[in-house]
């Protein structure tokens, strides 16, 4: 994994780390973000949770307002405690 991807990964699972630690629902973050003139619906921030669609820096910007916490807190990787629950079945064990 390159480090453009691996920094995407750490902001999408630290969007999602520090959106359940304040209780906030997906749909209250986006209309928050909505209220300062940032485009972003609840899909959207979901595509961004998942990975599936990197953060813009104006969102970041936003997501530091609505989480009031610094530019680190949202670059950082996440500790063990909230990592994907991904499981990979393989049909030969690893060497």
């Amino acid at each position: 994994m390159d480090e453009v991807q691996s920094l995407n990964n750490s902001i999408a699972e630290r969007i999602v780390y520090l959106r359940k630690e304040r209780k906030r629902s997906q749909d209250d973050v986006a209309a928050s973000l909505q209220s300062m003139g940032i485009n972003c619906s609840r899909g959207k921030l979901s595509m961004i949770e998942t990975k599936r669609r990197p953060a813009s820096a104006l969102l970041l910007a936003g997501l530091k307002l609505v989480f009031n916490c610094e530019y680190s807190d949202l670059l950082q990787p996440v500790e063990g405690e909230m990592k994907p629950n991904l499981i990979i079945y393989r049909r030969k064990p690893l060497k």
